[in-house]
């Protein structure tokens, strides 16, 4: 019966505008669902960028956010999560943090941060490998067992940053950045700042809270 249908020229257009209908239904549907699809995408942007621009000191939220951001493709150049934007009262004269934003284990391979700035950032086992750099801000910083490999530092200011065991190897325009008043401890000078001068503290107790002494410091040329 169908065939038979299907072979009188009323049934084909029938037929036919039956399989239209369907086709014109099924692409609706992949298209309400790609809108669908990119408006959650977008409403997960907006989380994210309000959680890295709210002013906040602590454990807020901002290193996962940060990274899906960067997972998103979207250039970070120019975020400020440092401690004198997040209200963690900074000295600007001493180059510290009462209450430090942390970001520890942030993980930005390779994305594009010129002009950040992390000032007073607590961001031990960071890794930026590969990121564009240029103009960035660490002064401060806790950057313990943080990587900069082949990272681009060309201006970047690390002025009275914590560099113990951090990895500069191969990061591009060293002596273009800033390392004043960098320290480390004893037993774990930073590597990749061969004719860099550091600042080296013995290792005591006081280390554990990222403090730097008074005295005791003494100005090493890294090797």
């Amino acid at each position: 019966m169908r065939s038979a249908f299907k072979q009188t020229g009323f049934g084909r257009k029938l037929f036919i505008c039956a399989e239209v209908i369907a086709i014109c239904a099924t692409c609706f549907g992949v298209v309400a669902w790609m809108m669908e699809s990119d408006n959650r995408r977008q409403e997960r942007n907006a989380r994210a960028w309000a959680i890295v621009t709210t002013q906040a000191p602590g454990n807020s939220g901002k290193a996962e956010a940060l990274e899906y951001l960067a997972s998103q493709d979207i250039p970070l150049d120019g975020i400020d999560i440092s401690c004198a934007r997040m209200g963690g009262e900074w000295d600007q004269i001493e180059l510290t943090c009462e209450r430090q934003i942390y970001a520890e284990g942030l993980q930005l391979v390779g994305a594009s941060l010129d002009s950040v700035n992390f000032s007073g950032t607590y961001l031990v086992n960071a890794d930026f490998s590969n990121a564009t750099l240029n103009y960035a801000k660490f002064e401060g910083a806790s950057l313990l067992h943080t990587s900069f490999e082949n990272a681009s530092l060309t201006d970047a200011r690390f002025n009275g940053a914590f560099i113990a065991d951090a990895d500069f190897s191969g990061a591009k325009d060293i002596p273009l950045a800033d390392f004043t008043d960098s320290w480390t401890i004893e037993g774990s000078l930073p590597k990749g700042l061969a004719g860099i001068e550091v600042l080296v503290c013995p290792n005591m107790e006081w280390v554990l809270d990222e403090t730097k002494p008074e005295d005791d410091c003494a100005p090493m040329i890294m090797e």
